[in-house]
């Protein structure tokens, strides 16, 4: 990529310290992290913000795996979104596993980075992923 990526991040909000440090460390290296907290306002349309903003002009979306976010009915509407860019070859899909979860079946066929030890060697894993360097 020559231009600066933009990265969507979905998690559920029981996971929201991980994707902190997950969005941190993308915007330090240079990526553009589109992340809820930094993103919505109060008095701002939730879905407006996500739907229209975040995933319209995402280049690469980053699913924060774990057992919260895979019951989460949030996560659930922001993955359909970005697994129909994804087939439309708008957009990339990769997910983050953190912890024991199982990887839901429609995302078996992705390769994905499991952040649950070495946080920062996969935290660049990511950032070349995002940048698509091999």
């Amino acid at each position: 990529m020559t231009k600066i990526p933009k990265v969507f991040i979905s998690y559920s909000h029981d996971d929201r310290e991980i994707a902190t440090q997950v969005a941190e460390g993308l915007r330090a290296g240079g990526i553009d992290a589109w992340f809820d907290k930094w993103e919505i306002l109060p008095g701002d349309s939730i879905i407006q913000r996500i739907f229209e903003e975040g995933l319209a002009g995402a280049d690469v979306f980053v699913i924060i795996l774990s057992n919260s976010s895979v019951q989460s009915r949030w996560v659930r509407q922001e993955l359909d979104v970005a697994l129909i860019k994804r087939i439309e070859g708008v957009s990339r899909v990769i997910p983050i596993k953190v912890g024991d979860v199982e990887i839901p079946e429609h995302l078996r066929p992705l390769m994905w980075i499991d952040m649950s030890e070495n946080f920062d060697e996969k935290l660049r894993e990511l950032q070349m992923a995002i940048f698509q360097v091999r």
